[in-house]
């Protein structure tokens, strides 16, 4: 359909524009249904009440009934999209066929919002008549999808951003310190950084998908380095206002039992490339089944900001070991995650600064960036310890303590 390409950069422009959710949700409605010739759509982000952000064409009863329903498990990672082409014989929806049909609803497809290649949403489409779908119609689908829920992401990261920034002149004018004013001043560059940086992702994700199109592939490369970077910048942002909240002690943790194996995958996938790029040997052993007390989210991002700093401080051909073991302890089970690297040794003299945020008095060079800081921050929340050694004439191994919850 012609019209896809202007409403495509109607909604890139808008997104980047919305003052509230609202509009997010409206201009991806507006979007999805045009493209695809429907007038009945709706946009959920799944949150504790499974919150329905916005509809077209249904009715009050099929609203409460798809509020909460998700087709795709909580922690699944980049989940595909649903597609129903026709209710009548479809036998995964036997059990839905009569409310679908006193919907008038003949065929639906769910389109997965992700963050962190997980699903927190979804935008599906419905249709009075059995519907075959094309393949430009399900990528057009998709590219709707993915543009909105980078948008909703940033659009909260804002938020988020700008609670901290609260808390912080809260804190600061109940006791004014230096490190108070340190933290505001943090908030304020993130909040001032993190508008540029995700205008300059989103029109770098739509222009990707406009010159994917006539197979410029120097174009293409161009672009695809300059959406990382562009990622880079705004985990840099993620990293400051973690910092903010780590100073600040609002560092908020939702802790369950938690299985280390999927956690542990999740970060690894995100790293891979990275150290394949780098020829590095990336090695786990972690037994099956051992469980943790934490917060999945947080802990996945500790992990992540460990390993990071290993690929980054080992040369090439080197290797990264993640292991994991349980502990018995005075006051119950400790799970202890180690990740070793064949990098250059840490001296003695460092050690002690290794987890230090950089810029302070005392830091040490392995921990240049703010990812240890932030680890160590997230780690100390869950009760549990980070350390590091570094045996003579090899490279470091970091361990991470945390309760056991079996």
């Amino acid at each position: 359909m012609n019209a896809r390409p202007n409403l495509l950069a109607r909604l890139g422009d808008a997104v980047q524009r919305a003052s509230n959710l609202g509009d997010i949700y409206e201009r991806a409605l507006d979007a999805v249904t045009v493209g695809l010739g429907t007038d009945r759509s709706s946009l959920v982000v799944f949150d504790d009440r499974g919150c329905l952000g916005a509809s077209r064409g249904l009715s009050e009863t099929h609203r409460r009934t798809i509020d909460g329903y998700s087709p795709w498990l909580a922690d699944a990672i980049d989940p595909p999209a649903v597609i129903v082409a026709d209710v009548d014989i479809d036998a995964a929806w036997a059990a839905e066929r009569a409310s679908l049909r006193a919907e008038c609803i003949a065929a639906l497809a769910f389109f997965p919002l992700l963050r962190r290649g997980r699903p927190f949403g979804k935008l599906t489409v419905y249709f009075t008549e059995p519907r075959r779908f094309g393949k430009d119609e399900l990528q057009w689908a998709t590219t709707v999808s993915q543009v909105t829920a980078q948008a909703i992401s940033l659009h909260q990261a804002e938020l988020e951003t700008l609670q901290s920034l609260e808390k912080a002149r809260e804190v600061r004018q109940s006791a004014r310190s230096a490190e108070q004013s340190h933290n505001e001043l943090l908030a304020l560059i993130a909040h001032d950084l993190r508008n540029p940086v995700s205008t300059l992702k989103l029109s770098l994700s739509l222009l990707l998908r406009s010159s994917g199109q006539r197979d410029d592939e120097k174009l293409v490369a161009q672009l695809e380095r300059m959406g990382r970077a562009a990622s880079s910048m705004e985990q840099f942002i993620d990293c400051l206002c973690d910092v903010i909240r780590i100073q600040s002690g609002d560092l908020q943790l939702d802790l369950d039992s938690q299985e280390l194996t999927p956690i542990l995958e999740c970060s690894l996938q995100a790293l891979s490339p990275r150290a394949a790029e780098r020829t590095q040997t990336l090695m786990v052993d972690v037994p099956l089944g051992m469980r943790v007390r934490a917060d999945r989210e947080r802990l996945t991002q500790a992990l992540t900001h460990v390993v990071d700093d290993a690929i980054r401080s080992t040369p090439t051909e080197g290797w990264i070991r993640v292991g994991g073991r349980r502990l018995p302890s005075g006051a119950g089970a400790i799970v202890e995650i180690s990740v070793a690297d064949s990098g250059p040794a840490i001296s003695a003299e460092e050690l002690p600064w290794v987890f230090e945020r950089p810029g302070s008095p005392l830091h040490s060079t392995r921990g240049r960036h703010l990812g240890l800081f932030v680890a160590k921050g997230i780690v100390d929340a869950h009760g549990g310890t980070l350390s590091v050694d570094s045996p003579i004439g090899t490279g470091a191994v970091f361990r991470l303590k945390l309760p056991s919850a079996d």
